[in-house]
């Protein structure tokens, strides 16, 4: 059973996923960066705050 499953396993359906967890990963990469830029932003205009 084991090596039937082996046999009849497509090799273009694991391209295609690796692709699409490319891309997923990518575009989470893309989103923290702009994320990470409005969080400093409001972090040093509250750190700015405080201290005034």
């Amino acid at each position: 059973m084991l090596q039937r499953m082996f046999k009849q396993c497509d090799g273009q359906d694991m391209v295609e996923y690796g692709l699409l967890i490319a891309v997923v990963a990518l575009a989470c990469v893309a989103a923290l960066t702009n994320f990470s830029t409005v969080i400093n932003t409001i972090w040093t205009t509250l750190s700015n705050s405080l201290s005034n």
